[in-house]
């Protein structure tokens, strides 16, 4: 079995229009959800073998924040190739992993992050959260999918059962 867990970055802030989009640091709302996410994550022990994170500051803080949160987690593997990569480009990466490796969390962007869920999410997935992914992967959202296969290179399209998938607005309300 293989589990991949996907995070979107947190809201970030377009208030210094000097900036690079690769150099957006996080609103925020972006600051407030992201450790939220990594309180829900902890609680539900998805700890991921594997951390695969852009670059992107936006992406780097978001995974700051979660990890603070979570309490144990691996540290992250930054990648260049992950700011703003197209969903089989994320997917190559994924099907690159060791296959001693069970989990990955992979944190970014979309389209590349929404594409991948939906690509991924076959006909046993959970089909209220299906419909819900399809319209749309908030920032701060986090899906995760299960693959009854026993290596990363068996994961193709449509082969995924979408088991969660929780927008961090929808956590606001949940204890600290």
């Amino acid at each position: 079995m293989r589990i991949i867990f996907v995070l979107r970055h947190a809201k970030s802030d377009w208030n210094d229009p000097t900036l690079d989009d690769f150099d957006r640091p996080l609103a925020p709302r972006g600051r407030a959800a992201a450790p939220r996410v990594g309180r829900f994550l902890r609680d539900r022990g998805f700890v991921p073998e594997r951390i695969l994170c852009s670059t992107a500051a936006r992406a780097r803080a978001t995974w700051d924040l979660v990890a603070k949160e979570m309490g144990t987690a691996p540290a992250a593997e930054f990648s260049d190739a992950l700011y703003l990569a197209p969903k089989q480009k994320i997917l190559a990466m994924i099907r690159a992993l060791p296959d001693n490796c069970a989990s990955v969390l992979v944190v970014g962007h979309i389209p590349g992050l929404h594409d991948l869920v939906l690509g991924l999410a076959g006909a046993q997935s959970n089909p209220k959260l299906l419909k819900r992914i399809e319209r749309g992967f908030p920032t701060a959202a986090f899906a995760a999918l299960v693959f009854d296969v026993d290596r990363w290179r068996n994961v193709s399209d449509y082969s995924g059962r979408l088991e969660t998938f929780v927008r961090s607005k929808s956590l606001e309300g949940a204890p600290t």
